[in-house]
């Protein structure tokens, strides 16, 4: 572990050895997020060139199990996310177990290392929620931070619902229910997004479906004070479910993206199609347009997002076409919405992941790093793969992050996002974040390698991913050391 620090009368920098990085002063400018406040980093090769390019743990406390975001709202950045907790049984005979879901804001002080507050309990400071809290999902409204997820066990005994909370300037709102309130049926998967001066909500949910296997999409909007009647995005009953949705806006239009799963077909890994629909800014929701051709194949995981007057979604498939049907690969392709009367138009099928690839590829994510917000104008994808490229080192062995870019014409060079030496760690899930002038990456990586003694242990990580150019780009920092401080664990 690299540890730096101030001293008393000057700066000092110590190496121990451990695998991992704080800094709590630094002693040369380090860009908007890395400057600020104690730094984890997770650096396997024992050197810490660049801390402004470090791999920075957000959560660091062990036992998250699932997805987290880090969300800017007006320049404060926030990490939700769910994690297990633990609980002595009523009449104790030993442990129970559930989940809350965990905030954090980034302090200037002392980073990611804050107090953890529980959205899922009425009072924020308390652990133990009522029922099970699971599959957060957030956004920045403002200054403010909306979160939905999917619980369980609170308002009713039986199925699961949708809940919505916010974290404004003033504190947290209270927690009101999203979906409908419908005896025994399941709501999940839901999603969040910013629609201009509004935000919008969908979620997957088999209340009035003749079969509890089948889901559709639905969705409302929601100002930050009321919301919208539920809207119907897809078909109820028609064989087929409508799962994990993907929301995009241009900015007065949504988009949603999602699979749908043959209900008839359980051979292999299923018969799965990948849809698209517009709701316009009064509110209608126009067809479901399919992407694929009807082909069966596995289609999962779709993140949508608007680029260059269209809507691209990817998702990984087993598609035959892609690459002979023996692995998985990231997909990409755009549907550009009826105009002046005309017919939505299909792009051509892209493939993100190259013949490199041989894994499992999965969990794409997009992000339009749009000019006009600072950015350089292009399509931003991420996935996790288990492949072993043999133009990229890596580890091996376990899935890692990866990053590429697409300009609308060509896509870039594949990049690795997470560690090359971390054996075994198993890193997914991944997202993105802005900050001043620069983009980030978020993900989830589980750093219980075999034999660490426990199930998981989850960590959300972050990591720069571009920004231009900055002054300071080719300056060398040198270390002073004062006699105040054993020179002894001192390096220069």
């Amino acid at each position: 572990m690299h540890r730096a620090g101030a001293a008393a009368g000057g700066v000092f920098l110590t190496i121990l050895a451990a695998a991992s990085t704080v800094a709590s002063a630094c002693p040369y400018p380090l860009g908007e997020f890395a400057a600020r406040g104690d730094l984890v980093v997770w650096d396997w090769d024992g050197k810490v060139e660049d801390l402004e390019s470090a791999i920075v743990e957000a959560t660091l406390v062990h036992g998250q199990k699932s997805f987290g975001q880090v969300v800017n709202a007006g320049g404060r950045l926030s990490l939700v996310y769910d994690a297990e907790v633990e609980y002595l049984l009523p009449d104790g005979t030993g442990e129970g177990e559930t989940h809350n879901i965990l905030y954090k804001e980034y302090s200037n002080a002392t980073g990611w290392d804050v107090p953890i507050l529980y959205l899922a309990s009425d009072d924020v400071t308390e652990e133990i929620p009522e029922g099970r809290n699971l599959q957060t999902f957030a956004t920045a409204f403002g200054e403010e931070v909306w979160t939905v997820w999917d619980a369980s066990g609170r308002i009713r005994e039986n199925g699961s619902y949708i809940l919505l909370r916010g974290k404004t300037p003033e504190g947290f709102t209270a927690t009101r229910v999203v979906s409908p309130d419908w005896k025994d049926a399941a709501s999940k998967q839901a999603k969040i997004i910013t629609v201009g001066a509004r935000m919008y909500i969908a979620f997957q949910t088999n209340a009035y479906s003749n079969s509890t296997d089948e889901y559709r999409l639905v969705g409302r909007a929601f100002d930050g004070t009321s919301l919208g009647p539920l809207e119907n995005i897809s078909g109820a009953n028609d064989g087929w479910s409508d799962q994990v949705v993907s929301l995009a806006t241009d900015g007065s239009r949504v988009f949603a993206s999602w699979v749908a799963r043959n209900t008839t077909d359980f051979a292999g890994s299923g018969d799965w199609d990948v849809k698209v629909a517009v709701r316009e800014p009064d509110g209608t929701w126009g067809p479901e347009i399919a992407l694929t051709d009807g082909e069966k194949a596995l289609s999962e995981a779709p993140s949508a997002e608007w680029y260059l007057d269209r809507v691209f979604v990817a998702w990984a498939t087993d598609d035959l076409r892609v690459d002979g049907g023996s692995d998985t690969d990231i997909v990409m392709q755009s549907y550009t919405p009826p105009a002046g009367g005309g017919p939505g138009v299909l792009g051509s099928l892209l493939r993100v992941s190259t013949d490199e690839f041989q894994g499992t590829d999965e969990a794409p994510s997009l992000f339009a790093w749009r000019t006009a917000e600072g950015g350089d104008g292009n399509l931003h994808i991420q996935w996790s793969s288990d492949s072993t490229p043999n133009s990229i080192p890596t580890s091996g062995g376990d899935s890692d992050i990866y990053y590429r870019t697409y300009d609308g014409a060509t896509f870039s060079a594949i990049q690795l996002v997470s560690d090359p030496l971390d054996n075994w760690f198993v890193e997914i899930l991944p997202g993105f974040f802005t900050l001043g002038d620069s983009l980030y990456s978020y993900f989830l990586s589980n750093i219980c390698m075999p034999g660490c003694g426990h199930e998981t242990d989850w960590r959300q990580m972050t990591k720069l991913l571009a920004r231009p150019a900055h002054f300071y780009d080719d300056v060398e920092a040198r270390y002073a050391v004062y006699s105040d401080y054993p020179t002894a664990l001192a390096t220069e």
